[in-house]
Formats: C-alpha cells, sequence, structure tokens
C-alpha cells in the first residue's frame, strides 16, 4: 500500500485542509462536473467525502456516494452435472451443504437449471432447507425445468446500517437457556416428552449463525460501512467467534438431549438423574448470569 503524505494547510484560523491524490479522486469519480446539476434546487453538484475517526485516532476517508463494485453475486448451478457425479445427489439431501455455502458468501441469486423435469421431492428440499436455516432467501419455479431462489428482500451496503448482528447473537443464547432448561426440566420430572422439540431451537440457532456469517462478510467486502458503526475488524472477528461459539454450544446441546430421549429408561434404571441436575443446574446459572448482564 503507498504512503502519500501532505502538508497540512491552515486556512483563516481554524480551519486546515489537505489535498487528495488526483488519481483516487479519478478512480472514485469526484471531479466535479461543471455542467451536472441538482433537479430540483438547479445547483451545481459538489462532489464530497466522508471522513471517519477511528479508535486509534487515524481517520478514514471514503466518497459519500460511493459506487458500487459490481460483484458476481448470481451464480448458475447445473443439476444434471451434480446428479451425474453422484446418481444418490437428491436423495441423499446434498444440496443442503451447497446452498449454505453460497448463502453464507453473498450470493443474492442462484439459478438452477435441469435438462430433466426437476423432481418434486428436490423442490421441496430447497423448500425446507430455506423455511429452517436461510434467512431473506425465495424459491421461485419458472418452469419444470428451472428454478431461482433469490433475495426477498433487496440487500445492499446500506442496509448493514440497520444490521441485527448483536440481536440475533441475542436471540441465539437465549435459545441455548431454554435448550438447557428443557434437558434439567426432562431429568427432574422423567418427562421427556419435550425434548424432541430442542432439535428446532437448534435449527434457529443455525439460521441466525449462517445470517451473521453473510452480514459480516458484506460488512468486511464493504469497507465503508463498517465506520459509522464502529465495527472494526477486532470486532467483527470477535461477533463472528462468538456466533460460532453459541452454535457450536448448540448442537452439542441437541445431541445431548437425542441421548438422553433414546436412553431415558436406561437412565431411569441406573438411576443417574441426580447427577444430570447436579451437572446441568450450574450451567444453567451461569447462562442466565450472562443472560442478565
Amino acid at each position: 500500500m503507498e504512503i502519500h503524505k501532505r502538508r497540512i494547510q491552515s486556512f483563516a484560523k481554524y480551519s486546515y485542509a489537505i489535498t487528495l491524490p488526483v488519481h483516487w479522486i479519478k478512480k472514485n469519480h469526484l471531479i466535479r462536473d461543471r455542467n451536472s446539476r441538482n433537479s430540483n434546487t438547479q445547483q451545481k453538484y459538489d462532489p464530497t467525502v466522508n471522513i471517519f475517526e477511528n479508535p486509534d485516532g487515524s481517520l478514514s476517508i471514503y466518497p459519500a456516494k460511493l459506487k458500487e463494485r459490481k460483484r458476481a453475486k448470481e451464480f448458475t448451478l447445473e443439476l444434471d452435472e451434480f446428479v451425474k457425479q453422484n446418481p444418490n445427489f437428491i436423495k441423499d439431501k446434498a444440496i443442503q451443504m451447497i446452498l449454505i455455502s453460497y448463502y453464507m458468501n453473498g450470493a443474492t441469486k442462484l439459478e438452477i437449471l435441469s435438462q430433466k423435469r426437476i423432481q418434486r421431492e428436490f423442490i421441496d428440499q430447497i423448500e425446507d432447507i430455506l423455511n429452517r436455516l436461510l434467512l431473506n432467501w425465495n424459491l421461485i419455479r419458472e418452469s419444470n425445468y428451472k428454478l431461482y431462489i433469490e433475495n426477498a428482500l433487496a440487500e445492499s451496503p446500506e442496509n448493514i446500517i440497520e444490521e441485527r448482528i448483536p440481536q440475533y447473537l441475542k436471540e441465539s443464547f437465549g435459545h441455548l437457556i431454554w435448550m438447557i432448561d428443557d434437558i434439567l426440566s426432562a431429568v427432574k420430572t422423567n418427562d421427556y416428552d419435550n425434548l424432541p422439540k430442542i432439535k428446532e431451537r437448534d435449527m434457529k440457532i443455525d439460521r441466525y449463525y449462517f445470517f451473521i456469517v453473510r452480514q459480516i462478510r458484506t460488512i468486511f467486502e464493504n469497507a465503508q460501512i463498517s465506520k459509522p458503526l464502529h465495527f472494526n475488524h477486532k470486532k467483527l472477528v470477535d461477533l463472528r467467534l462468538l456466533a460460532k461459539f453459541i452454535e457450536d454450544i448448540g448442537d452439542k446441546l441437541k445431541d445431548v438431549a437425542e441421548i438422553i430421549y433414546d436412553l431415558h429408561e436406561f437412565i431411569k434404571d441406573i438411576a443417574i438423574n441426580d447427577y444430570l441436575v447436579n451437572y446441568f443446574t450450574p450451567l444453567q446459572d451461569i447462562y442466565d448470569d450472562v443472560q442478565d448482564q
């Protein structure tokens, strides 16, 4: 990265200025067009920049009207190729990890094509994945041979100003506490009917996690929007790790709930309910304290 040194110039008594590199001005289309006028006021348009002060005291400068860089966010998936490589592609529900990968990498549209009639089973799989795991993605069936998935609501860097990363982290943590509560209640009362529902809570945590990762990657790709939010790289990494920790804990609690549900008769026979209660009660207290902070 080339460093450009500039002399600070003073104007009048309280104003200071520096010049900006001409190649940066041209690159960001900030050269004043003498012929352009505001359609409402008929005043000449003067390019402007936004200046943000970073926590370390340095300054970041961005064009006020940054032209959105075109990125390849639309993709095409040839279903026949995947089936050719794996004849059990649809039976194995292998489309789930592919959709999650595209989603987390910020795809805004995914076109799915086939030379053969697309099976209803495959369409149902996609709809189920979108409903359970992928926020703001919508499936549209254009024909028997073509599907496409796109954002239900338009996404742009500006939308990140209203981002909900902290909210979704808090809600994910709340689901962890409910999972612990359900497990603890089951081993205390010997009523295990609610344990299968823990899987649904884990899916909600996964859904929030995928969306949080998508949002954070959008912020990384558009550095100019991270400054007003005070989301520097360190904080973004911390948020990403926190989301991953919550998601991992949710997976472990789901596994524990499934084991207890499948083996609850054996657990009663060997009388370890008290041990489980003594294990999960302090855990419940710790998580409750964290949520209250």
